[in-house]
Parts: C-alpha cells; sequence; structure tokens
C-alpha cells in the first residue's frame, strides 16, 4: 500500500510541480509542457520500481508491455458493448440530422494537442501509474482493484480547486452585486458536487480499468480502454428523451443489450 500511495502523490505533485516553475517563470499555461511534467515523474517512478524496489527484471516487465490479439480485442469487445446504447443514439441522431458523418468526424479534431493529450499521453501516463506500476506492489487481485480505484479516483480530487475557481470568476463577472458568503457558499457547493461526481465515476472506470488489466496483464489493453472511454465521453442520457417515442424504446433495448453484452465479456 506504501509504494502504490507513493507514486499516487508523486503523479499527484507533478502537476503542482508545473504550476509553480509557470507561476516562478511568468510562463502561459501549456498542456505540452504540462504533460512533460507529468511524463518525468512517471519515468522516475518506472526507475524506482525497476531499480530500486527491484521486483521486476527488466523496464518492459515492469510496466506490462505485451502485445497480442486479446490484450488488443478484448478491450475494444468490452467498451464497444459498454458504450453501445450511447453509439446508437449519436448515430441515430445524426441519420435523424441527416449529417455528414466524414465532415462531423474531421470537426472533431484528433490531432489537437489538449485532444492528442486526452486520447493518448493522458491515457499512457495513468494507466503506467495506477494499473502496471500499482499491480507490482499489490499481491491479491481483489485489493489491487479496490486500492487502484480508490487511488486514482482520490488523484482527480484536486480539479475541485480548478472548478471552484471558474465558478468563482463566472459569478463575479455576471453577478458583482451578490452576497460574498452565500455566493461563496455557491460557488463552494457547485464545485464540491461536481467534483464529487468526478470522483464516483473515476473509482468506477478505475475499477473497470483494473478488472481488464487482471485479464489481460497487458498495459497496451488498458490504454486502448482508457483512450476509448476518453474519446467517447460521458454517455448523454438526456439526448435518449429527445427522440420519438419509438426511438427512444429502440434506443434502451440497445442500451440494455450492451449491458447484457458487457457483462458476459467481462466476467467470462
Amino acid at each position: 500500500m506504501q509504494i502504490p500511495l507513493l507514486y499516487t502523490i508523486m503523479f499527484i505533485s507533478s502537476v503542482y510541480v508545473w504550476k509553480q516553475i509557470k507561476r516562478y517563470l511568468k510562463m502561459s499555461a501549456n498542456a505540452k509542457l504540462k504533460t512533460l511534467s507529468v511524463a518525468t515523474s512517471v519515468l522516475l517512478m518506472i526507475l524506482i520500481q525497476r531499480y530500486i524496489i527491484g521486483n521486476c527484471s527488466s523496464i518492459v516487465e515492469c510496466i506490462h508491455i505485451k502485445v497480442d490479439l486479446n490484450s488488443i480485442l478484448f478491450p475494444l469487445i468490452c467498451n464497444t458493448f459498454l458504450f453501445l446504447g450511447p453509439i446508437y443514439n449519436q448515430i441515430l441522431d445524426k441519420l435523424l440530422l441527416k449529417e455528414n458523418f466524414v465532415n462531423r468526424f474531421n470537426q472533431n479534431q484528433v490531432f489537437d494537442d489538449r485532444m492528442l493529450i486526452r486520447i493518448l499521453l493522458a491515457p499512457l501516463l495513468e494507466e503506467i501509474t495506477f494499473r502496471a506500476l500499482f499491480y507490482q506492489n499489490i499481491e491479491d487481485q481483489s485489493d489491487f482493484r479496490l486500492i487502484t480505484s480508490i487511488l486514482f479516483s482520490l488523484a482527480h480530487f484536486h480539479k475541485f480547486f480548478s472548478f471552484f475557481r471558474k465558478e468563482r470568476k463566472f459569478r463575479s463577472m455576471y453577478n458583482k452585486e451578490a452576497n460574498k458568503f452565500r455566493d461563496f457558499k455557491a460557488c463552494f457547493t457547485k464545485a464540491l458536487f461536481t467534483t464529487l461526481f468526478i470522483l464516483m465515476f473515476t473509482f468506477i472506470f478505475g475499477f473497470y480499468a483494473a478488472t481488464v488489466f487482471l485479464k489481460t496483464r497487458s498495459l497496451i489493453s488498458v490504454i486502448l480502454l482508457h483512450s476509448y472511454c476518453n474519446y467517447l465521453g460521458f454517455p448523454k442520457l438526456k439526448q435518449i428523451f429527445s427522440n420519438t417515442k419509438i426511438n427512444i424504446i429502440k434506443i434502451l433495448v440497445v442500451y440494455f443489450v450492451g449491458i447484457v453484452f458487457f457483462y458476459y465479456f467481462i466476467t467470462m
């Protein structure tokens, strides 16, 4: 437990180290440099695991780089069934609106810096830390699922401060005459509930990713899983009920079928 906790602290600290450097050098916010700071921290963790803790014979073994058909197909199949309802809903909406799929896809700007970080670099760094390296230090599988889920979730708590600042800034711009204490309380409450939702969501995802990792013992599989989830985002459940009754029934049936098949594959 001590080593996973240390790695979690190192991971979170790397974000704040970058913020202090940025403030000291009077630099503007830069997602690439922030990612570099986190990547440096993750590299240090790998070296600690290999050369100080020394319970793996190579760096490849430390981070479980294994490429086979199962490690690629298993996460893609599981996630496709899990998101089958939202995917069908999106396709149905596009067909009803007669949107051009190619143009719509091009508008996603997959190669935009922030998008690239979100669907490639962030999953890579987080999965090395919270799945591959944690697995080297936790023997029991049940403990592994629980500990990695809790610490992965808590690693996102720092977002509370960002949510709080944004809410305060927004309210100060559009509601300058508000009671300061009441305004502070409203900002704090909204930021807290938003953060708690993210903690719950990341805990569930952490448990899901840990289960997939235990099935495949492959870093590649959980990176694919994480990237897939980040690209799709959280399902827009409100969209379901903006359709006609017959389409709502179709979407709910697809949701149900997807979850049944997901459960079958994840537990097989």
